[in-house]
This record gives C-alpha cells, sequence and structure tokens, in this order.
C-alpha cells in the first residue's frame, strides 16, 4: 500500500512547471545529473515564493530515473497519490484542495496519580480521527468517526469543504482495515496530496506531480 513505488524508466526524466508566482508554465527545467536543490536559494528557483524555504527539497537525477526528498522544509514537500492507496501514521499529513488535514491515532491519557478520575463524556476511542490545519499555524475543525470510513469532499460526504473549488465532489477516503488506515483518492480533479517525510528518498515517474510552496511541478519525459 505504498503510494510511491520503486519504478523503471526506459527514458531520461525532467520536470516541468505546472504553475507558481512567476513561473514559466509548461516549460522543462534542464536538471543536470545528481544531485540539485530546490528553493528560494535553490539551483532550481523558487524564488518570490513566500511559502518556499531556502532550501526546500532536494531532486537527484541519476540513470534516467529521477527522485525527490523533503530537505526540511517549513512547509512540506508534497506528491500528488497515484492510483495505489497510501498507509497513513500517526500525524501524516494529506491535502485535500486547499485543506491541510492531520491524521491522528487516538491516544490514551495517563491516570491521575493521586487516584482521583476526570469527569467528562464516556470515552468511546475513535477509528478515524482527522484535525485541519490553519495558515499561521493554529489547529482548525476536528473530524473523527468510530466507523471504519471517512470521506472528504464538497458535497454529500463524511466532510465537506463546500467554499473550496479546488475540492471534487467525491475527493477522497480514509478507510480503517486491519488495524491500518490508508488514504484513497476517488478521481478527483485536482488530486490528493501526501507530505513526504523529512529526508526520505522517494522514486517518480513520468506524470507525477510535486507541490513545493505554492508551486507545483510534473514529472515529463525528457527531449
Amino acid at each position: 500500500m505504498n503510494a510511491f513505488p520503486a519504478t523503471e524508466t526506459s527514458g531520461g526524466l525532467t520536470l516541468e512547471w505546472v504553475r507558481g508566482p512567476g513561473a514559466d508554465e509548461g516549460a522543462a527545467l534542464e536538471l543536470r545529473q545528481g544531485e540539485q536543490s530546490i528553493g528560494t536559494q535553490g539551483v532550481v528557483s523558487l524564488a518570490g515564493d513566500a511559502h518556499a524555504s531556502a532550501h526546500h527539497a532536494r531532486v537527484t537525477l541519476a540513470n534516467g530515473a529521477l527522485r525527490v526528498a523533503d530537505t526540511g522544509s517549513d512547509n512540506g514537500t508534497w506528491v500528488r497519490l497515484r492510483g495505489a492507496e497510501f498507509s497513513l501514521g500517526d500525524g501524516d499529513l494529506f491535502r485535500v484542495g486547499e485543506q491541510w488535514l492531520r491524521f491522528d491515532l487516538h491516544a490514551a491519557h495517563d491516570a491521575p496519580t493521586d487516584g482521583q478520575e476526570i469527569a467528562g463524556t464516556p470515552l468511546r476511542p475513535w477509528r478515524l480521527k482527522v484535525t485541519q490545519l490553519l495558515e499561521g499555524g493554529g489547529e482548525g475543525l476536528v473530524y473523527s468517526t468510530r466507523r471504519d470510513r471517512l470521506a472528504f469532499g464538497r458535497v454529500d460526504c463524511d466532510v465537506n469543504f463546500i467554499g473550496d473549488s479546488y475540492v471534487s465532489g467525491s475527493h477522497c477516503e480514509l478507510r480503517w482495515r486491519e488495524g491500518a488506515v490508508v488514504l484513497r483518492d476517488l478521481g478527483s480533479l485536482n488530486g490528493t496530496f501526501v507530505a513526504l517525510p523529512k529526508g526520505v528518498d522517494v522514486a517518480l515517474q513520468e506524470g507525477d506531480e510535486i507541490g513545493l510552496g505554492r508551486h507545483l511541478l510534473r514529472v515529463i519525459p525528457a527531449t
């Protein structure tokens, strides 16, 4: 259930600009062999992007294969899900349209040391819980369920983002399956993105899309 499996490529790959501040949309990047940084001070420049770090991510081109890794950026490096399901862990981030969301596992609270119990609503652990992350670092709405499925979209879903024009009617879903939680895109127009773990190189294939700051790049065959 890995969304980013290693892939074989018969030819070389490169990146093209899809959108971003000052980006030449549709223009291919001339990547050199080996490692190169992407960021406001990177070899691949994200100058003018207030959401990008100085050295935001690293791309590596070797023998026609292309890999990407986040190098400690403040706002993450995001890859659009392929058709496969992606297994989520506690604290993993994903994006639905303009919504930044964090998956949270249920965690039991430590019992008081003095023996007195803390009163409140009777505890019934959730299966699926997602917290909305706001601009500026705050937390927004929390969505949770004890069912095995939590669907996200714009209409008739468990969680509806009515005012987000980048969200499809039925966009993506979380499912609890045999003790694991998987994220799956439901054929959305603009895709579902997951944040890469810091420092982990991920293999890319043709058609993959990468979000860095306010920029979006796509993997294309090199000419």
